[in-house]
């Protein structure tokens, strides 16, 4: 009986190691998408602009509007020189703001 107890601790403890691996990498993520929004806020050249921002193992894809080709690099820039993010895909439109 013991050995089973012992290798069902030790399958709980990967599976939870596992875990965690996987929550810090969405936590870093979560915590990049913060960053980028952050950055955003306070560049004039992304006044309104429609920006959606997602990372996804530390690729960036931003997707919406904005209103100048300017705004649209800014924000590919903002995005790519964010600590920790591996790649942007920059998919942003410009259209003239409504």
């Amino acid at each position: 009986a013991d050995h089973k107890t012992d290798e069902a601790a030790k399958t709980v403890g990967e599976k939870t190691k596992d875990a965690s691996c996987a929550t810090g990498e969405t936590t870093s993520d979560a915590m990049n998408n913060t960053k980028i929004h952050a950055k955003m806020m306070d560049e004039t050249t992304l006044k309104d602009s429609d920006i959606n921002v997602d990372v996804n193992d530390h690729a960036v894809t931003l997707k919406g509007t904005v209103v100048s080709a300017a705004g649209k690099a800014r924000a590919a820039e903002i995005a790519r020189t964010t600590a920790g993010v591996k790649s942007v895909n920059n998919m942003l439109v410009i259209s003239a703001k409504k």
